[in-house]
């Protein structure tokens, strides 16, 4: 499984972003290539995703929650996929770390994306620190 990683700094302690990134439903609003998350219970969505034009669905299931320190899901159903948010204080705020492991069986949808993949995960990565910060200075 192909694995991206991505790290930022977020302006607000722990508990805040932790609580802001925990709920799943609205991180709708947070990232531009979510399209939808319908909550199925116990722990369980799915996902519709539209990365570089193309339409992914998923099934996850929430495997790890510590607040204010680790968020975790892997997929049950569509594309295969397992990440972690990372959270650790830091003097400024919190330093936020996404690990995201991935399988795309289309090769022919694999080699479309590999070469994006990266770049466009560190975008939308930095999109959803952006929407976490001004999210939480509204508060």
């Amino acid at each position: 499984m192909p694995q991206i990683e991505h790290e930022a700094s977020v302006s607000a302690p722990p508990a805040e972003v932790f609580s802001l990134i925990s709920r799943v439903e609205p991180f709708v609003d947070l990232c531009e290539a979510v399209q939808d998350i319908e909550a199925l219970g116990d722990d369980r969505y799915r996902w519709h995703v539209r990365v570089a034009g193309v339409k992914l669905s998923f099934e996850v299931q929430v495997t790890d929650i510590q607040p204010p320190t680790h968020f975790a899901w892997e997929s049950i159903t569509g594309v295969p996929n397992r990440g972690r948010y990372t959270l650790t204080p830091t003097a400024d705020g919190t330093r936020l770390h996404f690990q995201l492991h991935y399988e795309l069986k289309n090769r022919l949808l694999e080699k479309a994306l590999s070469g994006t993949t990266r770049s466009i995960v560190h975008r939308l990565s930095n999109e959803i620190v952006g929407n976490v910060e001004r999210e939480l200075g509204k508060r």
